[in-house]
């Protein structure tokens, strides 16, 4: 995979994933109700929604620093892991959309 492509593929799970994020912050009040993801309940108190937004910049940072690292040691399939994040982000895109 070149680099250009690498470099757009982790744009693309970053912006998701702040996407995301705004939306959790953005729908605090209705968050836990509609929540199905039982740690994401658990990190939510009530309206506040700053642990969860914290949990889930943490966890992309370690995926896209993983990435990273898996293209940088020359892991055969680190193309195959990069390309299927990024369409579990784009799914999660899609589903605002939908």
């Amino acid at each position: 995979m070149k680099r250009a492509t690498l470099v757009a593929l982790l744009l693309v799970i970053v912006s998701v994933s702040a996407y995301d994020s705004l939306r959790c912050v953005a729908d605090a009040g209705e968050l836990y109700a509609v929540e199905l993801n039982p740690l994401a309940r658990l990190l939510i108190d009530g309206e506040d929604v700053s642990a969860l937004v914290c949990g889930k910049a943490f966890g992309v940072g370690v995926v896209v620093g993983v990435l990273c690292e898996l293209r940088h040691n020359g892991y055969r399939h680190s193309s195959v892991v990069t390309v299927a994040v990024a369409v579990a982000q784009a799914a999660v895109a899609a589903a605002y959309l939908l």
